[in-house]
């Protein structure tokens, strides 16, 4: 992969990250620099793995960057439960 591709995975996670704080909890056990930490690990993990069973079209780069807001908004999610259960 590209290396801008990974900097599209980075910025989409962050901007999910920091997305996710206020569509979970204004309270965020981690703080914005937590919560956006957490979405870039989450979106650069979905948007890898996604990305790698496609190819590389522009319709398959908005399917990965949808998978890595999911996965970064899931990982926010996930990471606020195990916090506060």
């Amino acid at each position: 992969m590209e290396l801008w591709v990974w900097g599209a995975f980075v910025g989409v996670g962050a901007i999910s990250g920091l997305l996710g704080k206020f569509i979970f909890s204004r309270k965020s056990p981690f703080g914005l620099i937590g919560n956006i930490i957490f979405g870039i690990v989450g979106g650069v993990a979905a948007g890898y793995f996604v990305a790698a069973g496609l190819d590389s079209s522009l319709v398959s780069l908005v399917k990965t960057l949808a998978a890595t807001s999911a996965g970064a908004l899931f990982l926010v999610f996930v990471m606020k439960f195990i916090a506060h259960p």
